[in-house]
């Protein structure tokens, strides 16, 4: 996760400011703070987001995900869920958690790929069972 994390910089998609070893015997990966939590919280919680709101945040999901495939080598997230996706402060999209991400040389390999199939079950596409 760290490998794939550290290289990508997009403003659509969290930061990875850094490792801290010191508590516990794994380490910790550090990243921004995003105050509103999830976007599942978020749209929850933010009763009175306008149908535009909805429509920017989903583009921005969109706009991190076209900068991850058009990267060379290409970079598939993986597992795209609300949960994955935070909103910061300023009510910006930014999709994180990238421990199923996985490198392809190129697009097309990743279309034709049989490896295993990895995701979260309930948010898998069906074509994938």
């Amino acid at each position: 996760e760290v490998v794939v994390w550290r290289e990508i910089k997009h403003e659509n998609l969290l930061p990875l400011y850094g490792l801290y070893v010191g508590i516990g015997q794994l380490p910790a990966m550090v990243s921004p703070w995003c105050e509103h939590g999830d976007i599942n919280a978020y749209l929850k919680s933010c009763e009175g987001v306008s149908t535009s709101m909805k429509v920017t945040l989903l583009l921005e999901v969109l706009q991190g995900l076209r900068y991850l495939h058009g990267y060379m080598p290409v970079i598939v997230h993986g597992d795209i869920k609300g949960a994955n996706i935070l909103v910061t402060r300023d009510g910006i999209a930014r999709l994180c958690d990238f421990g199923f991400a996985s490198v392809h040389a190129e697009l097309s390999s990743v279309m034709t790929s049989t490896t295993a199939v990895k995701g979260t079950l309930r948010w898998m596409a069906p074509e994938l069972f």
